[in-house]
Parts: C-alpha cells; sequence; structure tokens
C-alpha cells in the first residue's frame, strides 16, 4: 500500500517565522544589512526571584491539568485586569479575553478571524 497524503496538505508551508527567516537570510546572501525582530530567546538569565517564583510554580500540584483553550477564569481576569491597569481598557474577560498556544498561534489566525476574501489590508513595516 503505498502512502500519500491528504489533498490539504500540499498547500500547507512551513511556520511564519521560519518564512521571515529564510527570506532574511537571502538578503544577507545579497549583501545587505538586516536588523532580525524575530522570535528568540532571552539573552540573560531570569532574576533570582523569578527563578524562586517558577521553583514554587513548579511545586506546586494545583498547576498540572489540562485545560480548555478559553482560558481559566483567573488567567483570563487577571489578564483583562492587567489591560486596565497597564493601558486603562477594559476588557470583558468572558468574551475579549482568549488564550492561546502561542503568538505564533494568535498572528497567523488572527486575519481569518478579521478579513474577508477581497478585503484590503495595510501591514505595517516592520510587522
Amino acid at each position: 500500500m503505498e502512502f500519500r497524503q491528504a489533498q490539504r496538505m500540499h498547500g500547507l508551508t512551513s511556520a511564519i517565522f521560519t518564512e521571515v527567516d529564510n527570506l532574511r537570510k537571502e538578503q544577507v546572501a545579497a549583501g545587505k544589512d538586516i536588523i532580525t525582530l524575530s522570535i528568540g530567546s532571552p539573552d540573560l538569565a531570569p532574576a533570582p526571584h523569578i527563578i524562586e517564583a517558577l521553583q514554587e510554580g513548579v511545586r506546586n500540584q494545583n498547576n498540572y491539568g489540562y485545560t480548555l483553550s478559553k482560558g481559566i477564569p483567573a488567567f483570563t481576569s487577571a489578564i483583562s485586569n492587567w489591560y486596565k491597569d497597564r493601558f486603562n481598557v477594559d476588557l470583558d474577560a468572558e468574551t475579549e479575553v482568549y488564550s492561546l498556544i502561542g503568538s505564533q498561534d494568535g498572528l497567523a489566525h488572527i486575519a481569518l478571524c478579521l478579513v474577508n476574501p477581497g478585503d484590503v489590508v495595510l501591514v505595517p513595516d516592520p510587522g
């Protein structure tokens, strides 16, 4: 029996950050000086109090288990409160805050939530 991928797989490409990095490499190879504003890992260790808080969190058995993608109410409320404190923006934790698998998931799918076929979108650079 021969293995064949489903047709829908033929339209998939690399992750967006891989695509952008490939474009960056092409430009560097062409002699251009490129400033990278991509994903990466911090180049400094966390402060000692952050390490201690992480260690405490890992030891807390209540921090383990699955959650639905909506996020637990304590988390969505904390996000809503942070936006209020930081930007004076009121967000409804029930309807306007959503947890994601990661930033790439959110960035890759936000246009699908907001843009319809044929719409014109202006994208800032760097974006």
